[in-house]
């Protein structure tokens, strides 16, 4: 699942994609998941409002209305705008297996 998240005014990396891990911020002892996110404005889809997307690999519960604590673990890549969305999904694929490539190598996940 992906879960869309508005940051506000907090001090914000730089704009792109993210090897992340993540927890339900409200269960200290909840599991800790590998993911990837993008953080930016989503240049492809139009949209200007700054937003961390973050797609945990291993979780397929509900995220909706979730606390998540994220932590950025490696720098992927900028955020690029593509010029279709089929392009895109093909570079979100080849980022998550970037993401998994990082926990295996670093993590053991």
């Amino acid at each position: 699942p992906t879960a869309n998240m508005k940051l506000g005014d907090m001090a914000k990396p730089a704009f792109g994609v993210y090897t992340i891990a993540a927890r339900l911020a409200d269960d200290p002892a909840a599991p800790i998941y590998g993911g990837v996110a993008n953080l930016g404005i989503r240049p492809t889809a139009n949209d200007r409002g700054v937003l961390l997307e973050a797609n945990l690999f291993e979780y397929d519960g509900d995220l909706y209305g979730q606390r998540l604590n994220i932590f950025m673990l490696d720098f992927i890549r900028p955020e690029m705008t593509f010029e279709s969305f089929d392009k895109l999904k093909d570079q979100i694929a080849r980022d998550a297996e970037t993401a998994r490539i990082y926990h295996r190598d670093n993590l053991g996940q």
